[in-house]
């Protein structure tokens, strides 16, 4: 009797396990062919605000000085060298899969 529980157990999980393989690969296969929308970039460029803003207190309450940094708001302007580099982050991220 137990073999015949650990049997149905196992074939039990064994399905999940591949019905569950099954969903996640077809779920992959839908977003690389949707590729990036402008939302995608926004939240990128959310997260990055998000990220430096954190950056900014850890430096800050480190004793660091950052009176030249937090002057810079949501609508800050880029450099030339910034723009590069804000675009080659979102390349990487965009072409990561």
């Amino acid at each position: 009797m137990f073999s015949v529980a650990h049997t149905n157990t196992s074939s039990f999980q064994s399905i999940m396990r591949n019905l569950v393989r099954r969903y996640v690969t077809s779920e992959q296969r839908q977003a690389d062919n949707q590729g990036v929308t402008e939302d995608d970039v926004n939240e990128i460029k959310q997260d990055i605000s998000a990220f430096r803003c954190e950056l900014l207190e850890v430096l800050k309450n480190s004793g660091m000085n950052t009176s030249s940094a937090s002057g810079m708001g949501a609508g800050m302007i880029l450099s030339q060298s910034g723009l590069i580099i804000l675009h080659a982050i979102l390349f990487v991220v965009m072409f990561a899969n």
